[in-house]
This record gives structure tokens, C-alpha cells and sequence, in this order.
């Protein structure tokens, strides 16, 4: 017996993803911020990258973010096809939201507008894990800077 294809039901899927409040952030960060990996959502929301890409998987499937390959990379950015009523909620809940982020929190523009913070690149070439320690006193030395 084949069972008739389940028509989505957007309304209703929007309002399950903003109820949850990582996926409410994830959205608003995804609207504000464009295209973000999931190394950037878990610095961004301070949540595991299991947790982010388990919650990146449930919006991919409700159709609110689609997912662009690059390299190793997989980008996530609001879905394409989004109605602009979906659109609209998420604007105006990002604009009236107590915790929002603000657009003017990239460190591009908080450090130094006119040429944005540096980029390292740190390369151990024996996997032993000197490119993640000295990223991360680069990190807690440089703080957004870098």
C-alpha cells in the first residue's frame, strides 16, 4: 500500500523551528550573517558542532536553509525559496529580539572598518595538532582582531 506523499506544510514548520531557541538563533544569525559553516554557527551560538549540525539537519528537512558545498566546507544560508511572508516573520523577529545580535557585532566592523581584522593561517604539517594550539592563542591573545 503506497501512502500519499506528504504535502509541507511551511506555516507550521516555521513556527516548529522558531519555538526552539537554537534554531530561532540559528536562523536570525543566518539571516544577518549569509552563508555560515557550522565551525562559525557553534562560535557564534556557543553550542557543540553535533548539537548545531543535528539542528542544521531539521531545518534543511523543513526546507527553512539550504546547503551549498565548498571544499570540505558545507555552507548554510536562509532557504532560496523562502516566501517573503517567512521572510517578513524572521526580519521582524530579528529586529524585536531582546538578545539579538547586531549587524554592527561582525568584527569586520567593530576593529577596523576600513580593513577588517586580520587572517592567519596556521599549517601543521605533522598532525600533531600545533595549527589548533596556536589558533587558539591567536585566539585568546588577538580576541576578535585576528
Amino acid at each position: 500500500m503506497n501512502l500519499p506523499e506528504r504535502k509541507p506544510n511551511l506555516e507550521a514548520d516555521l513556527f516548529f523551528a522558531l519555538n526552539h531557541t537554537l534554531r530561532r538563533k540559528t536562523l536570525l544569525s543566518l539571516l544577518e550573517r549569509g552563508p555560515l559553516c557550522v565551525c562559525h554557527l557553534t562560535e557564534t551560538l556557543g553550542s557543540s558542532q553535533p548539537t548545531i549540525s543535528r539542528q542544521m539537519g531539521i531545518l534543511r528537512e523543513k526546507g527553512l536553509v539550504e546547503s551549498l558545498r565548498q571544499g570540505p566546507w558545507i555552507y548554510y544560508d536562509i532557504a532560496r525559496n523562502l516566501p517573503l511572508w517567512a521572510r517578513e516573520i524572521l526580519i521582524t523577529l530579528c529586529q524585536t529580539s531582546p538578545g539579538r545580535m547586531d549587524l554592527a557585532s561582525r568584527p569586520s566592523k567593530t576593529l577596523c572598518p576600513d580593513k577588517g581584522p586580520f587572517h592567519l593561517l596556521f599549517l601543521c604539517t605533522q598532525n600533531a595538532c600545533r595549527s589548533q594550539i596556536a589558533f587558539g592563542w591567536a585566539r585568546a591573545l588577538g580576541g576578535a582582531r585576528v
